[in-house]
């Protein structure tokens, strides 16, 4: 995983629709840092799931309901940018999300783990 060129230091889990890391997210491990963010419950239910762009052959702008870590990573590199529009510098922005996370568990071997991203926080905007 990398964020704006801080390759291989942190990784990014997946929380399903209960705020809880999911059965699909591997676990962080040896990672300088790491961050849950939501990624949908991968379960039958598609309001449980984030709901994104989707490729449909033949078909334009098509949306589905998607799970994985590839749905949490998009609201880690826009909490980002959110900071880095308030004018931190990337490191000042990893440790803004980092500090300002919800503390939640992250499951076994995730020991750098800080919790679920929490963007009103970390921006400083009204919750």
């Amino acid at each position: 995983m990398q964020v704006l060129g801080l390759a291989r230091i942190g990784d990014i889990g997946a929380t399903g629709h209960d705020g809880k890391v999911t059965d699909y997210s591997s676990p962080t491990g040896n990672a300088k840092w790491a961050i849950l963010a939501p990624g949908g419950s991968n379960t039958q239910t598609q309001a449980d799931d984030i709901y994104s762009t989707f490729w449909v052959k033949g078909k334009k702008n098509a949306y589905g309901y998607l799970a994985g870590t590839s749905m949490a990573t998009p609201h880690v590199t826009g909490a980002v940018a959110l900071l880095l529009a308030q004018g931190l510098t990337k490191e000042q922005a990893v440790d803004r999300i980092l500090t300002t996370a919800d503390a939640v568990s992250c499951g076994a071997n995730s020991a750098h783990c800080r919790g679920r991203i929490n963007v009103a926080k970390a921006t400083g905007a009204a919750g």
